[in-house]
């Protein structure tokens, strides 16, 4: 038996297996000899039937048990090599040659990976500490957190959040039986929008189009939508939308006074900015500590911490909030409960009286502090 290897790419080889004619007549007699004491034959006992009679009459047998067998020793052969580690064979194919027989296999083997001498490596971790900015955007979320919602009669300006209906449709169609799968995009009987946000998902033609517009008046707004839009029978077409405003509610932001410490346990500004600052520092350990578990970092640097000796000596107080995975329209739920989608949960907030808030999904973001009661 010879093996030969040739090389297709790093991973790949061809092996050719070639059995001598000797080899081949080798096996075929064991073959036939296994025949000749298995074999029954009316009218001879087992074993005693002539070969020349059991090679006419399993000789279609004999020659599939031949290959069978030359595959499992060219099989065995290939897994004796230890130049390397096969994966998978690829192919595989068998011809006689000048009374011999070759097989033929594609392999696809491991990659070989030679490792460093030492695992040991030094990683530098993001800093831990809290900028000016975070500070100010965790201030800023619980004003928005305490904002109140107070309804006005006047007409609409960017940043209300107005509640309204729309329907939509195109050359006299509705919307809805065109896209049944987005009904944002369709018909809403009741919903509430942000006026002038750009960034909300849905009808940005409604959403801009409302700006000046008063409480109980309907008009016809233009929504172009875009030719990337998923559904071809709208992609690129200009759509009307009927809409009715139902109510236009303003936000207002608390001030930072004293009864607003008070609900943080602080008197001052400069304490509520400490303590968010103790918290977002806390939250940055914690993470570190669950991305680098059980990993201590040398030669640590400015402005980076050791995580495994930092980490462990301090303990985070998260309190999670949920708040909309992605912005889009909803409606207003009651305090404490989901912010709609189509409002920034930095910007925005829940206020009480009004429903739930309907099947949108949702994340979870973390808060610097405690939710104040």
């Amino acid at each position: 038996m010879n093996t030969k290897i040739e090389n297709i790419g790093d991973t790949r080889k061809k092996i050719i297996i070639t059995f001598s004619p000797e080899q081949v007549e080798e096996e075929n007699a064991k073959v036939i000899a296994d025949f000749v004491r298995n074999v029954k034959i009316p009218g001879f006992r087992p074993g005693k039937a002539p070969q020349t009679m059991v090679e006419k009459l399993y000789s279609a047998s004999i020659k599939e048990q031949l290959e069978h067998s030359l595959t499992g020793k060219a099989v065995e052969e290939l897994n004796a090599i230890k130049d390397f580690d096969i994966y998978a064979i690829a192919d595989m194919k068998h011809e006689e040659k000048n009374g011999g027989v070759e097989f033929e296999f594609v392999a696809d083997i491991y990659p070989e990976v030679k490792l460093p001498e030492t695992l040991e490596t030094k990683v530098e971790l993001d800093s831990t500490d809290a900028t000016d900015a975070e500070i100010e955007n965790a201030l800023e979320y619980y004003r928005n957190q305490r904002a109140k919602y107070d309804e006005v009669d006047r007409e609409i300006q960017k940043g209300d959040f107005v509640r309204l209906s729309y329907k939509g449709s195109v050359d006299g169609t509705p919307i809805s039986e065109i896209e049944k799968n987005l009904p944002i995009f369709g018909e809403q009987k009741s919903t509430w929008e942000e006026a002038g946000n750009e960034s909300a998902p849905g009808v940005q033609g409604v959403v801009q189009g409302i700006i000046g517009m008063k409480k109980g008046e309907k008009k016809t707004l233009s929504h172009e939508f875009p030719k990337e839009f998923p559904n071809e029978n709208l992609a690129g077409k200009k759509a009307d939308y009927e809409v009715e405003i139902f109510e236009i509610r303003e936000k207002k932001l608390p001030e930072l006074d004293a009864d607003f410490f008070k609900a943080f346990e602080v008197d001052s500004l400069d304490a509520l900015k400490n303590k968010i600052r103790d918290s977002i520092v806390n939250e940055k350990f914690t993470k570190l500590k669950i991305q680098n578990a059980g990993d201590g970092v040398a030669d640590t640097k400015s402005g980076h911490q050791q995580c495994s000796a930092a980490c462990n000596s301090h303990n985070s107080h998260q309190h999670p909030l949920l708040v909309p995975e992605k912005v889009s329209h909803g409606n207003f739920p009651g305090e404490g409960q989901m912010i709609p989608n189509g409002l920034d949960p930095f910007q925005q907030n829940p206020f009480a009286g009004f429903g739930g808030f309907g099947a949108h999904q949702c994340r979870r973001i973390s808060p610097h502090l405690p939710i104040a009661g």
